[in-house]
């Protein structure tokens, strides 16, 4: 199932139409509950009113057209068995910033602790929930699991209210940074930086999200812009680690500039990194790999990786031994890399690693070429990662180069490398 065909920007659009239009404001959360939940039950208004207030009037609660003495709140919740008291305490209005916040502090399980518990109040009406699982999926990688409840909630974009489409439609572009899907979370995130955020936690969470996806999709004066930005939001105790991976991500472009003084600063982070905690752990050396290419000092890559295993090292692996250009070495490599499995939504890495291994193996030029053009650069469109997409143009080049064949290598490069020029 093509992602294309599940999201086709409904939200997106739906989203933008109620910026444009002003109408990102409060709503009533009381009032929608009622609503929803009489409809999860399959009540009548006639039936829910009864012996409580006209069918008329309880359409004016539930559309929020009127002053509601909390009495009828109290009476029509709990003629539909859920306690109003139950609501008053147990129900987080702040819900889905709590579990931003979780996520912005490194506290995954405590996102599932916050799902569990909502389910378990009976304070939430299915949509709501659905939310909260979607974002626990994507989490937790499971993927297939998230994308079922996107298509189910796209069908239900109209009837969200402006705080759950807000919600929503980051969690669509976070599934898409997930799943390598650089792409389409660039143009969610391009849309969400529009919009004006009361909320100090949404806000910080999208800019931070906004800021990886920009480096990744090598749009560099996007990223310098939000990561500055975001340095400037509060609340103050978020950003000390976020903003720790995105000034490595700084380092690694200035790195080819700096040199040195790039890559010092970069060791010097190993001394405030959590090298207990694997995702930080994997996150310092992949970057620390990234300078040492960037200042050519592919042995250094090597080493500094030699015990940390992902996808994207694999490939930074793989580049420094592509410049280091020892047969006998990268061979060696390649028959511990050929032992990791590869998710389907690390393609952009696999590929890269396993043109290089064919290039060691000595493969032949038109065989190398066609991987290129036909293979690499074509699941970049869809997986798109700057960095490693700037390896393979170069290959491309300088392959092209080696065959003789320089006006149409030239032509395709142009084409091809106007991709990063014009972000």
């Amino acid at each position: 199932m093509r992602e294309d065909s599940i999201m086709k920007k409904s939200s997106l659009r739906t989203l933008k139409e109620r910026s444009i239009a002003s109408s990102i404001s409060k709503n009533n959360t009381y009032a929608q509950l009622l609503k929803r939940k009489r409809n999860e039950k399959r009540r009548t208004l006639e039936e829910l009113a009864y012996g409580i207030c006209s069918p008329s009037y309880l359409s004016k609660i539930e559309n929020a057209n009127v002053e509601v003495d909390e009495q009828y709140y109290q009476l029509l919740f709990e003629k539909l068995d859920i306690p109003y008291e139950n609501i008053l305490t147990n129900r987080n209005s702040q819900i889905f910033q709590e579990m931003i916040k979780k996520y912005l502090l490194y506290q995954y399980d405590e996102i599932q602790m916050i799902v569990n518990d909502a389910i378990s109040s009976n304070t939430y009406c299915e949509t709501e929930l659905e939310l909260l699982l979607l974002f626990s999926n994507i989490i937790r990688g499971f993927y297939e699991e998230a994308k079922l409840l996107m298509v189910k909630l796209e069908d239900l974009r109209n009837s969200l209210n402006n705080k759950e489409l807000l919600f929503f439609v980051y969690l669509t572009a976070l599934y898409f940074y997930k799943t390598n899907q650089t792409e389409r979370a660039y143009q969610y995130l391009l849309v969400l930086c529009e919009i004006k955020y009361e909320d100090e936690i949404f806000k910080f969470a999208v800019y931070d999200l906004a800021t990886e996806v920009f480096y990744l999709y090598g749009a560099y004066a996007l990223f310098y812009q939000y990561y500055h930005l975001i340095t400037t939001l509060e609340p103050v105790f978020l950003i000390a680690k976020r903003v720790t991976n995105h000034r490595m991500r700084a380092l690694v472009l200035n790195a080819s500039y700096t040199n040195i003084l790039a890559t010092e600063e970069m060791e010097s982070f190993k001394t405030i990194i959590d090298l207990n905690d694997e995702e930080q752990r994997e996150n310092y050396y992949y970057y620390l790999g990234c300078c040492y290419y960037q200042t050519n000092q592919y042995l250094k890559v090597l080493e500094s990786t030699r015990d940390v295993k992902s996808a994207r090292i694999n490939a930074l692996i793989a580049s420094a031994l592509n410049r280091i250009g020892d047969i006998k070495t990268a061979l060696n490599y390649f028959d511990d890399l050929k032992k990791y499995s590869y998710t389907i939504y690390e393609s952009v890495y696999a590929k890269h690693v396993e043109y290089i291994r064919r290039k060691f193996e000595q493969y032949n030029y038109t065989h190398l070429m066609s991987l290129l053009k036909n293979d690499l650069l074509v699941n970049q469109k869809d997986n798109f990662h700057a960095y490693f997409y700037q390896m393979e143009m170069f290959e491309l080049a300088s392959l092209g180069y080696e065959m003789g064949r320089y006006k149409e290598t030239l032509r395709y490069t142009i084409n091809n490398w106007m991709r990063i020029v014009n972000k």
